[in-house]
């Protein structure tokens, strides 16, 4: 973990970076990363530090709740 400076103040032991072609599609992505993120469980599953086989199939597990 960084210590980023937070608003909460603990520390930030993930960061995204999102990038896509248009607005629309940032905005996209951006909601359902929002999506993923206040689910506890999901953060307690980054904590862990998943390989990214591991990591793609969770989201696309948290993705198919939304469709």
């Amino acid at each position: 973990p960084v210590p980023f400076h937070a608003v909460d103040g603990r520390p930030v032991f993930v960061l995204f970076v999102l990038l896509s072609s248009t607005s629309r599609r940032h905005l996209h992505l951006l909601s359902r990363l929002s999506y993923c993120v206040r689910d506890d469980s999901f953060i307690r599953f980054l904590e862990e530090r998943p390989d990214p086989e591991t990591l793609f199939a969770r989201i696309a597990e948290v993705e198919s709740r939304l469709e």
